[in-house]
């Protein structure tokens, strides 16, 4: 992922080096997963320069503040703040979590941004306008660009959607802006 993140930033291209030096790729590969990582990490390179140290403490921002997004769409859900502390107990306490957090791994950024898809969700079904379905959208688009296995994560939000008698032209119109 630094790999593809730094191409981004020097030569614009999402590629992978075969062949090169620090500053200059000769000869690369295609990146064929996706690409939210890669452009994340390359947002980060490109204000604070190419740097595995930058990199790093993004991603434990990332993971901590997963805890606060947590707890905040915990209490947001279920209107009780006991489960949204044992949830984000659950979290800070889970080691896998404190694992991934210090590493270039896009488990990390995958809960968080599935976290600001929820939080995005019951946003949208509070207010119901156009600014909130297109920030819950966005959300799960870039989501869905994180893993090769997240686009699955689409059919749970779309049978909530349903579930929740959402109107058809809107359902219609977020799964196009989706695509």
């Amino acid at each position: 992922y630094l790999n593809i993140a730094q191409n981004i930033v020097i030569d614009g291209k999402a590629i992978l080096c075969n062949r090169g030096t620090p500053t200059d790729c000769f000869e690369g590969v295609l990146n064929k997963q996706p690409h939210g990582l890669p452009v994340l990490i390359s947002i980060i390179f490109f204000i604070f320069g190419v740097s595995e140290n930058a990199a790093s403490l993004f991603m434990i921002f990332i993971s901590t503040f997963s805890i606060i997004l947590i707890f905040c769409a915990a209490y947001i859900w279920f209107r009780s703040e006991r489960i949204a502390l044992i949830s984000a107990l659950i979290l800070s306490l889970n080691p896998i979590s404190a694992l991934f957090a210090p590493t270039i791994s896009a488990e990390s950024v995958f809960v968080f941004f599935i976290l600001i898809t929820i939080l995005s969700l019951w946003f949208f079904l509070n207010e119901k306008d156009i600014y909130s379905i297109i920030l819950f959208m966005s959300s799960l688009a870039f989501s869905v660009q994180i893993r090769p296995e997240a686009p699955l994560i689409i059919i749970p939000f779309l049978v909530f959607l349903v579930h929740e008698k959402i109107e058809t032209k809107v359902l219609i119109g977020a799964t196009l802006f989706l695509i």
